[in-house]
C-alpha cells in the first residue's frame, strides 16, 4: 500500500481548493529539462504530478512523452509503468511514515534509468533521507538549497 484513503482524500482536498497547491515543480523544470536533453531521454514520469505543471513548463530539444502519476487524484492514480526518468518534487516527505519504504521502492521499480528527487527538510534531514534513497538509488549529484535538497540518481538494478 502506498497512501491511506485518509491521506489520499485529504491530498485530493488540498489539490481541489487551492490553486496554487503542487505547482512547486515549476522552479525545477529549467534543471529537469537540462537531464532530459542531455541525457536524450524520451519518456518521463511525473511522479506525484497534482496539476501536472512540470510537463507544461519543461523546453526540450526533442520529442519526449511525460507521464503523470498522483495517487490522491482519480485521473492520474492508476499504477504508472516504467519510464527512463522519473521526478519526484515535494512528495517524499509527505509520504506517511509506514508507507515511505513502499513509495520509495515503487519510485525505484518505476525508475528506468534516472530519478530527480527534490526534498524539503522538516522533521526528517537530508542526512535522515539520503540513506533511504542510496539503499535504492546510485546518487549521481546532490545539491542543497537553503531548506531543500535534490538528488540526481540512477537505478542500479
Amino acid at each position: 500500500m502506498l497512501i491511506s484513503e485518509e491521506h489520499k482524500s485529504k491530498f485530493y482536498k488540498l489539490h481541489i481548493s487551492d490553486p496554487e497547491y503542487g505547482g512547486e515543480s515549476v522552479e525545477y523544470s529549467p534543471i529537469i529539462s537540462n537531464i532530459i536533453n542531455q541525457t536524450r531521454v524520451d519518456t518521463v514520469l511525473d511522479y506525484g504530478a497534482g496539476k501536472g505543471e512540470l510537463a507544461r513548463n519543461l523546453t526540450l530539444d526533442h520529442r519526449v512523452a511525460v507521464h503523470l502519476y498522483d495517487p490522491s487524484l482519480p485521473d492520474i492514480s492508476d499504477t504508472p509503468d516504467p519510464q527512463q526518468l522519473t521526478v519526484c518534487i515535494n512528495v517524499l516527505e509527505y509520504v506517511e511514515a509506514e508507507y515511505l519504504g513502499e513509495v520509495l521502492d515503487d519510485l525505484k521499480r518505476c525508475t528506468e534509468y534516472m530519478t530527480f528527487i527534490v526534498i524539503t527538510e522538516d522533521e526528517r534531514k537530508m542526512e535522515d533521507w539520503l540513506p533511504k534513497i542510496m539503499a535504492r538509488f546510485r546518487v549521481e549529484s546532490l545539491v542543497r538549497d537553503n531548506q531543500d535538497f535534490y538528488v540526481v540518481a540512477t537505478n542500479v538494478h
